[in-house]
């Protein structure tokens, strides 16, 4: 475990960042959906390892989001985090205080691996900084029913196969993207910031392996 760990956070530390490796599973290509306005919001999100016992698997978790009029993201699934409050201090406080808040993961119980490339939300305009974090051991996760459906864990193994990305058309409130790239999960469409998200760690652990 510490052996890739290790490598893994050489990866990420790395200057080349393989940001490109977004565009693997974005959605829509035009630069306005990728330059963030003056207002963005900022927001931290976090991909946090776990092992279990007697598995040599990599886990982590994502959220179902519960149905909610207001939120553009509502009834989507996503990394547990959030927006960003004066009280964080720093972004990295916010990744880790929403997962906690979220599904129940203590914050003191996670260590920092590192940070990924920061990713610009359009429908929400959010500007979301994503973190990976490991847990040394497995720990009860706690959905919060005010804003999560339910917990979707995620093996690694599972997500590094080719044949977990699909793709399907997508229906909007402006309309309909076509042939849209997405992780199928457990049955669950993950696509988007999320996918992007995802993408780019995925490409930091296969060079880590």
């Amino acid at each position: 475990m510490q052996k890739i760990l290790k490598e893994l956070k050489n990866k990420i530390l790395d200057p080349k960042h393989l940001v490109s490796s977004h565009d693997i599973l974005a959605p829509r290509t035009p630069e306005k959906y990728r330059k963030p306005t003056s207002d963005a919001i900022p927001a931290g999100v976090l991909i946090c390892l776990y092992q279990k016992e007697f598995d040599d698997d990599f886990y982590f978790s994502l959220i179902k989001r519960r149905t909610v009029k207001e939120d553009k993201h509502s009834g989507q699934v996503s990394l547990p985090g959030g927006r960003y409050e004066e009280e964080d201090q720093e972004i990295v406080a916010c990744a880790l205080r929403e997962t906690e808040e979220e599904i129940g993961i203590p914050r003191e119980k996670v260590t920092i691996v590192g940070e990924l490339s920061e990713l610009f939300v359009y429908a929400s305009n959010f500007i979301v900084y994503p973190f990976v974090g490991v847990l040394k051991e497995e720990v009860p996760l706690v959905p919060d029913p005010r804003e999560v459906q339910h917990i979707i864990e995620v093996s690694l193994n599972h997500l590094i196969e080719p044949k977990t990305v699909k793709y399907t058309d997508m229906k909007l409130s402006e309309g309909t993207l076509k042939n849209v790239p997405y992780y199928d999960i457990n049955g669950e469409v993950v696509w988007g910031a999320t996918a992007m998200i995802l993408s780019e760690f995925i490409s930091y652990w296969k060079s880590a392996l």
